[in-house]
């Protein structure tokens, strides 16, 4: 019947004029409808445009809809959003949102953000009482630098006993893969966790970055550091 397919009537290079013309309260309307569907979420296939600004400017109001989907989804699209006012919107949009699946899409999407000001809003969720958002704050934390950082996610593994903060501890034990001043002693203490996920996770981790050595080597050289608990570096016994 010569209907264009699915891919090409979502092409970016074909769709953002067309998008750029429209006004951005239609746009707006057009996002709000499809969000709260319970179809396949059509919005999604506005993500590529998030650049064009009356789309940015429509995810933006999603924020502040009154439906926790439409904001969730909002959130979700916002994520690939680079400008500064983005990050502003959904720093201010986590202040004031009380629904779970909205804050944890908000989060996500802030995780991603490699902007100063976010840093302060994911150490706040990693030491906080969700331990989904916890989760998530981990993976946005553990490409940034700074001692600081560091003992947080030390900190907050810690804290997080208990079953149901499973996914908080895996996150920050993979959080901590790819950091130079990452504990051993972390490690340690993952590796004989409860949840064999994280044991799993963390026996990965120690494979991973000593080829050559068993985790009783490991264990063995790093008891004779004089800060283990600050994971000044990597060692081995067969290092010494």
């Amino acid at each position: 019947d010569g209907a264009a397919p699915a891919a090409e009537a979502t092409d970016p290079d074909r769709v953002a004029p067309v998008v750029m013309a429209v006004d951005p309260t239609d746009v707006a309307t057009a996002l709000a409808s499809a969000a709260a569907s319970t179809g396949s979420l059509a919005w999604s296939a506005l993500a590529p445009l998030i650049a064009v600004p009356s789309v940015q400017d429509a995810a933006r109001t999603l924020l502040v809809d009154p439906s926790p989907r439409s904001r969730s989804a909002g959130a979700e699209l916002l994520a690939g959003a680079p400008a500064d006012a983005v990050t502003d919107a959904l720093l201010a949009a986590l202040e004031t949102e009380t629904e779970r699946g909205a804050r944890i899409s908000i989060a996500a999407a802030l995780a991603e953000r490699p902007a100063a000001a976010v840093e302060g809003a994911l150490l706040r969720l990693l030491a906080g009482d969700d331990e989904i958002l916890g989760a998530i704050a981990a993976e946005g934390l553990g490409p940034r630098p700074g001692g600081h950082v560091m003992s947080a996610l030390v900190a907050a593994f810690g804290a997080s006993t208990g079953e149901r903060e499973v996914e908080r501890r895996l996150a920050i034990v993979k959080a901590i893969e790819a950091r130079e001043d990452a504990p051993i002693e972390l490690l340690k203490g993952a590796m004989t966790d409860p949840s064999l996920l994280v044991r799993r996770e963390a026996q990965r981790i120690v494979t991973t970055r000593f080829a050559r050595a068993n985790s009783s080597e490991i264990v063995r050289g790093m008891r004779c550091r004089s800060s283990p608990t600050l994971g000044t570096g990597w060692a081995t016994s067969s290092s010494r």
